[in-house]
């Protein structure tokens, strides 16, 4: 996993995240919305990105953010995460409710 993290006090914080393997195809997004709707703070998206590859924007509050990133880097059980790019996102986004986006 490669993370890179800038420091934002005033706001919940924001991640942009890429994961690589099998996880197009498996339902991989629909099992992460699920995930996400788990943790009631949590806001943002997950698509398919390009084949192998998929994109999530995720935000709310660090714990919650950090408990669903944990669950990115394994997925459900018929995804292979083979990894994950995590990169905190430094402007202010406002984003709302978490769905699978198209």
């Amino acid at each position: 996993m490669e993370h890179s993290d800038k420091h934002n006090t005033d706001r919940e914080p924001t991640y942009h995240v890429l994961i690589y393997g099998l996880v197009t195809g498996v339902g991989f997004r629909f099992s992460a919305a699920r995930e996400a709707k788990r943790y009631k703070g949590l806001k943002g998206y997950i698509r398919n990105k390009a084949p192998n590859t998929v994109e999530c924007m995720v935000q709310g509050t660090e714990s919650e953010v950090n408990e669903f990133l944990k669950w990115l880097e394994k997925g459900p059980p018929s995804a292979e995460v083979e990894d994950c790019k995590i990169t905190q996102v430094s402007e202010d986004k406002h984003l709302e409710d978490f769905n699978v986006a198209p």
